[in-house]
């Protein structure tokens, strides 16, 4: 991989990546070039030019680059020409949003491409004048492996603009070379489709499922496996609309990404719901560590009882009555959607404002989701009582048909208020492999009376407890269960960010006493816990 810096007196550096281009060398397959490494207009001439008749080369990465004239003709006429790249980066930040008719004839050139199968267009500030441009990458007959249009400037007049000038016409193809659309597969591929961090709304969510539901005139519905919409105002209308794709037999989704939806067109995060517990809910976390309160386990009765008569009624039933009305109402619509999906295995709702009164309607969804394997809800306000009914679903008795099993294996739960008493009802799921507790209220300082028949997290080989507040003593007493055989299929176990400075060697030697036990579980613990936090990776 050739990174370049070409600097002053590059004329060789760029005539060496030249050469090898075109004696077709076989070690020289990806050229990234840094938005800091300056070249010439001449300099990508050469470039795109060697390129256009190679066929060695499959990534190439010069995003951050602003082309000249000169340079968007060569670059032209190498996507025309080249069919055996396969990755493209390209474009400078505020270059398409400014020069809409350049990026038109590059997206017709896009179109008409036949190797390329990633395209990133990350913050290129593409918005409503370049909508008619855009149609040429969504209508594009071979489709996209990864599409990645995120942080751009694309809103619901956008997409209107688009998906009301497909399909194309036999006009707006008559430029493009018709070897791609010649073999081109029934439903068009796109596999990983990225809009986030846009500013697309509930209308423009609806224009998007028209299209991917196979509802717009002429148009062949998108086999989309993987649709990220965080960062997008979506607001709860937006997260319903989408949902109800599921009713649409041509929805082939396999991943959902909503993180940071709730929010206002103004991007400033919605009023908090009404939090007010479904009844009998008691949400006093002041229980030991390990027990749940009665009124707890009364409530989570009531409500597991309402997910398994939904089973038994085919989710045609409505037990809305039972939740708060406003907020759990519409999670229950979106649990319900989700009970339609045969393919969703990844569903993502981080910093949506679910909240313990949002749960038992999503849990709904869940109880008939057989395919869902992975459920990430950072940062949502969760509480022990949402522990516990996760809980309640994921070690139900396969026995009994009132409330189907559920396949989710990797919960993400990271950033809510878990306690102890949470945190040892989850290790009673069986199928979990992986649990993430990441900064929640996990203050281990000794035994868990919720722990007093060991664990049935038999298929547990991570689980991450970092940034807890979790005491010498409790990590002393957490690790000795794990020496005597608590967890027994653990392979990594996570706990930075709990030992303060002057713990470290307390800390140390807990660790190299459970290695001599259990040399195969990896424990990385050594982030200060007065360090900074890290930033929380973004979807």
């Amino acid at each position: 991989m050739a990174w370049g810096n070409p600097g002053p007196g590059s004329g060789s550096v760029v005539d060496t990546w030249v050469e090898r281009l075109e004696r077709n060398d076989a070690t020289f397959c990806s050229l990234h070039i840094l938005s800091f490494r300056r070249l010439s207009a001449a300099d990508f001439v050469r470039l795109f030019t060697a390129i256009a008749n190679n066929a060695t080369l499959k990534e190439l990465g010069c995003s951050g680059h602003t082309l000249e004239p000169e340079v968007v003709d060569a670059l032209v006429a190498m996507l025309v020409q080249n069919h055996t790249l396969r990755v493209l980066k390209i474009g400078h930040a505020e270059q398409f949003g400014q020069a809409p008719e350049a990026f038109h004839r590059v997206a017709q050139a896009l179109y008409a491409n036949a190797g390329l199968r990633e395209l990133d267009l990350e913050f290129k500030t593409l918005g409503m004048s370049n909508a008619s441009a855009l149609r040429y990458l969504l209508a594009r007959p071979l489709g996209w492996d990864v599409l990645n249009l995120s942080r751009n400037q694309l809103n619901d007049a956008c997409l209107d603009a688009i998906f009301t000038q497909l399909p194309l016409t036999p006009n707006d193809i008559s430029t493009a070379s018709t070897n791609a659309a010649s073999d081109a597969p029934t439903l068009p591929g796109l596999g990983i489709l990225d809009l986030g961090d846009n500013a697309i709304s509930a209308q423009g969510v609806s224009l998007l499922c028209r299209w991917l539901g196979g509802q717009l005139p002429g148009v062949l519905p998108p086999a989309v496996r993987v649709l990220k919409l965080s960062y997008n105002p979506l607001r709860a209308e937006g997260i319903d609309t989408l949902c109800r794709l599921f009713d649409h037999a041509h929805t082939v989704l396999e991943e959902l990404w909503l993180s940071d939806t709730i929010i206002t067109q103004e991007g400033v995060p919605v009023p908090e719901p009404d939090d007010s517990p479904t009844p009998g809910f008691h949400t006093d976390n002041s229980t030991d560590s390990g027990r749940t309160a009665p009124s707890q386990e009364q409530a989570i009765q009531t409500i597991m009882q309402n997910i398994s008569t939904q089973a038994q009624q085919g989710s045609t039933g409505s037990s809305v009555s039972a939740f708060p009305p406003s907020h759990a109402a519409l999670w229950y619509d979106i649990g319900r959607s989700l009970n339609k999906s045969r393919t969703l295995t990844l569903l993502n709702l981080d910093r949506c404002l679910l909240k313990d009164s949002g749960m038992g309607g999503l849990l709904q969804g869940l109880a008939g989701s057989l395919q869902l394997k992975t459920l990430s809800l950072r940062d949502n306000g969760l509480s022990d009582i949402s522990a516990h009914m996760l809980s309640r679903l994921l070690t139900a008795d396969p026995t009994d048909a009132r409330l189907p099993l559920c396949q989710l294996d990797r919960l993400d739960l990271s950033e809510n208020h878990i306690t102890p008493a949470g945190f040892a009802d989850l290790l009673q799921c069986p199928q979990l492999h992986e649990l993430v507790l990441y900064a929640n209220r996990v203050h281990l300082g000794g035994p868990m009376s919720g722990l007093g028949n060991g664990d049935s997290a038999d298929h547990l080989h991570r689980l991450d407890l970092s940034c807890n507040d979790i005491t010498p003593a409790g990590f002393q007493w957490f690790c000795d269960a794990l020496g005597a055989g608590l967890l027994h299929a653990l392979k990594t176990l996570e706990v930075a960010g709990n030992a303060s400075h002057d713990e470290m060697d307390a800390w140390d030697t807990v660790v190299q006493a459970l290695h001599t036990k259990r040399p195969d579980v990896h424990v990385f613990w050594k982030r200060d816990a007065n360090a900074i936090p890290p930033t929380p990776q973004q979807s």
